[in-house]
């Protein structure tokens, strides 16, 4: 399998970005200090955007329909924006990276 196919396969493989805001406690997962999960006790709003469909689904929690948890409901929205953005750059970049590996292989 070449570079291209590859990445094509890599990238169904990566097909939803998850949006995570939670308050409270975080645990690490075994193996990986990088990637945190809320504690189970966390108050958690999450988003899933399916980046093949373009469905996106958003769980907002009753706590975060009052105050004082209902201001953190702009800043969760604020990082589906800044999630959106980051996939049509990384799109805009793998287009580039894919052009740039064809132009090589038919030199």
């Amino acid at each position: 399998m070449g570079f291209v196919e590859t990445l094509i396969e890599k990238a169904k493989s990566v097909a939803t970005l998850k949006i995570v805001t939670a308050v409270g406690n975080a645990k690490a997962q075994a193996g990986d200090s990088s990637a945190l999960e809320p504690a189970d006790n966390a108050k958690v709003m999450y988003s899933s955007i399916n980046l093949l469909e373009g469905d996106i689904t958003t769980i907002i929690p009753d706590e975060f329909t009052q105050p004082p948890l209902s201001s953190l409901r702009q800043f969760h929205q604020t990082r589906e924006d800044m999630g959106r953005q980051i996939i049509r750059e990384n799109i805009a970049c793998l287009k580039e990276l894919v052009d740039l590996i064809r132009h090589a292989e038919n030199k």
